[in-house]
């Protein structure tokens, strides 16, 4: 007599919750970090406008950051205000706390906010630093800062 199989066998579904859960050791931790990396773009996209000022005044001084101030870099886009070179957030700003421009080297530094703001203690606090290097070619910038590597913004 045939017998029909009418389901499946303890060995195949066990065999598909094993599959399930090594898929889910795998993808949760990658998308802890593509969240954290997401909230740490408004660091990125807060002090664009001061990275193009500190761009146009080293297209426009030679490159050369000799007689960078704050008020010069104002002068250099009418859409950044620096005064005592820390830049204004908008209010809307969640993630991060500050943000300012050092005026002898046009280093850019964004300060992350706290876990209150959803961030991670591994990240809240923590800075982000872009170092600009002048020349007649244009400006170009290195990321660094104390935040876990991965998080970096690319430059």
């Amino acid at each position: 007599m045939k017998r029909i199989q009418q389901g499946f066998t303890l060995i195949e579904l066990m065999i598909v919750v094993a599959i399930i859960g090594i898929l889910a050791a795998v993808a949760i931790p990658a998308y802890q970090d593509y969240t954290v990396r997401a909230k740490l773009s408004e660091l990125t996209s807060l002090t664009s406008p001061a990275r193009m000022a500190i761009g146009v005044y080293c297209s426009d001084n030679g490159g050369s950051f000799t007689a960078l101030t704050g008020a010069s870099l104002s002068a250099a886009s009418g859409s950044v205000t620096l005064g005592d070179n820390v830049i204004p957030l908008p209010g809307a700003a969640k993630y991060t706390a500050s943000a300012n421009v050092t005026a002898a080297n046009g280093m850019v530094t964004a300060v992350a906010g706290p876990t209150t703001s959803g961030l991670p203690a591994t990240v809240a606090g923590t800075n982000i630093t872009w170092t600009p290097t002048c020349s007649t070619a244009g400006t170009t910038w290195a990321v660094a800062g104390s935040i876990p590597a991965k998080f970096y913004p690319k430059p």
